[in-house]
């Protein structure tokens, strides 16, 4: 009796002491084991664009604010063949109080996937094609309606943008947003001309016409904003195509605090984030959300 107790007391003492042993070398394990996965996707990312490619991951949404129809039109050119031909995302808003705002924009996104696909190294090219359509429309509508355009195309790596009008195209790296398309509208001759003389820019937001555009799809001589270089992406950038209904309800910064590391929940969130501000002059809002990441683990 008393050796089975010996042999008892002495196999629970040696599991006391060897399973706290086990368990910490296990959580050392998965700790080591995290570092160096971290240590290799951190490696992955300082390579750049010379040994492994960016992949979009998109999600968009488009709602009415408190306009009696929806103007806003947008385009995600398919992704089949997205490393030889890009990827394409088009907002267009049409112009508020013209009579074929919501017409105009949706034959500027038809015209474009119509078209696709577009060499990426020509953004010249591309950028008389977007003209093309412009004095198309000119033709057809004699300024009776005109069109915003924001477009980017994205390949790999790289993206050139595109834009005619106030749409925005926003990139989000390392929790900052900056916005990378000139707005065409009276508010930015006006800062330009106060800032060039010296002067306080504040009044120019004050200006009744501030808003109006000196530009857009539709006009007799569009002039489209085109990048002659592409722009270089990374892993983690978010490049966000929207009408202005986003901007106007949020600043920038706020844009930033709501990026996570998906498309869909970032786009959900910046969706309900408009929605709940519920402001009376609410523009239509719509947003094309794309996410640049490797397609590691």
């Amino acid at each position: 009796m008393n050796s089975l107790f010996d042999i008892d007391f002495g196999l629970g003492l040696a599991v006391f002491i060897v399973l706290p042993l086990f368990l910490a070398g296990i959580v050392a394990f998965f700790y080591f084991l995290d570092n160096y996965l971290n240590t290799y996707r951190q490696m992955v990312k300082d390579l750049g664009t010379k040994d492994r490619n960016l992949r979009c991951r998109i999600a968009y949404f488009s709602e009415r604010g408190q306009r009696k129809r929806q103007e806003d039109s947008c385009y995600i050119s398919p992704m089949t063949n997205s490393e030889e031909d890009g990827v394409i995302a088009v907002v267009s808003d049409g112009i508020g109080g013209l009579k074929y705002g919501d017409e105009i924009s949706k034959k500027v996104v038809d015209r474009i996937s119509s078209g696709f696909p577009y060499r990426f190294e020509d953004s010249e090219i591309n950028s008389a094609i977007l003209r093309g359509i412009s004095r198309d429309i000119y033709n057809r509508y004699k300024l009776e309606g005109g069109a915003t355009l924001a477009m980017v195309h994205i390949r790999n790596n790289l993206m050139h943008i595109y834009s005619c009008g106030d749409s925005n195209i926003i990139l989000v790296r390392r929790g900052r947003a900056m916005m990378l398309n000139p707005k065409q509208n009276y508010l930015s001759i006006l800062i330009n001309k106060l800032a060039a003389n010296g002067e306080v820019t504040k009044g120019a937001y004050l200006d009744k016409d501030a808003k109006s555009l000196v530009d857009f799809m539709g006009n007799s001589y569009s002039r489209v904003n085109r990048t002659c270089s592409p722009i270089l992406l990374f892993d983690g950038d978010y490049v966000i195509v929207a009408s202005d209904g986003l901007t106007d309800a949020m600043s920038l910064e706020k844009i930033a605090d709501y990026v996570t590391n998906h498309s869909v929940i970032t786009a959900e969130h910046l969706k309900l984030s408009v929605k709940s501000s519920r402001r009376p002059s609410q523009d239509n809002y719509t947003a094309i959300v794309i996410r640049m990441e490797y397609d590691l683990f």
